[in-house]
């Protein structure tokens, strides 16, 4: 086992440098280690708050708890508060949205969907870069298209072979709109380019991080894959896929350092479905 001296996680052996600190895992730790501890979530909820805790702890947080009585509408309740190391907070805050999230979806009735390892956030799912490499050319060529017919409305209206806006104010806003929809287009085909780039090196980076992943990790040894001391059947599926997933990351963004890490999020999981476990 190594550790980092800066986050103080633990890590099997092969992994020589944290990927979360970039610090170089030591064999011990010599120093006393005093951690500052914030408030992570509240609610009154104990069964929540059991489930919250045990994920946190399967993904190598270290976690305090703390309870107090607190009136409410519905008269005295049980508050929970879990509290863990302020330099976790950020990644701590994602895990427990992808279990709440995780509840939500089964909640709905699609027990058959697979939890993403992070809560579906609209401003944290990774786009791939072919999918906005195909996005900007498509917009950029609508665009121009709708800049194309309206300068011809335009020009039929301007000369009189039609009349539907021939006014001068009518006139200046369809060539408005054209200016608008030309512009736009034009700056949508000249990202076009360098995002085809992006889109190629990013296919090449995806299949070498693949290639690891079925080297490294077939779907024999992501069974082995299970908290300290525990057996596969003794936690669910749900859990199964958490720290399956958690331990996977770990060692990708050791051997692959500085990616996106929604990029990996989204390559790692959808990687695990494809093992069909």
């Amino acid at each position: 086992m190594s550790w980092c001296p800066k986050c103080k996680n633990e890590y099997r052996a092969g992994i020589t440098v944290c990927p979360d600190c970039n610090e170089e895992l030591m064999e011990e730790l010599t120093e006393a280690i005093e951690l500052e501890f914030v408030p992570l979530f509240q609610t009154d909820n104990e069964e929540l708050k059991t489930k919250l805790v045990k994920y946190l702890v399967h993904c190598g947080r270290k976690v305090q708890e703390q309870s107090a009585e607190a009136e409410t509408e519905e008269g005295l309740q049980t508050v929970y508060a879990i509290f863990v190391p302020k330099d976790d907070y950020a990644e701590a805050v994602q895990e427990i949205r992808t279990v709440i999230a995780y509840d939500a979806k089964q909640e709905a009735g699609e027990e058959d969907l697979k939890p993403r390892h992070r809560a579906p956030e609209p401003s944290t799912l990774y786009v791939d870069a072919k999918s906005r490499y195909q996005e900007y050319k498509s917009s950029g060529i609508m665009f121009l298209a709708f800049a194309v017919l309206f300068l011809i409305f335009g020009i039929l209206n301007l000369v009189g072979v039609i009349n539907i806006m021939a006014s001068t104010v009518s006139l200046i806003i369809v060539f408005g709109a054209v200016v608008g929809f030309a512009y736009v287009g034009i700056t949508s085909l000249m990202k076009v380019s360098s995002l085809e780039e992006e889109a190629s090196a990013e296919e090449n980076v995806t299949e070498d991080i693949l290639d690891y992943l079925k080297s490294e990790f077939p779907k024999e040894e992501v069974e082995k894959i299970l908290p300290a001391g525990a057996n596969a059947e003794d936690l669910t599926n749900e859990e199964l896929y958490f720290v399956r997933i958690s331990e996977i990351k770990n060692y990708v963004m050791s051997e692959y350092p500085g990616k996106d890490e929604n990029y990996l999020d989204a390559l790692i999981e959808d990687y695990y479905n494809s093992l069909d476990l």
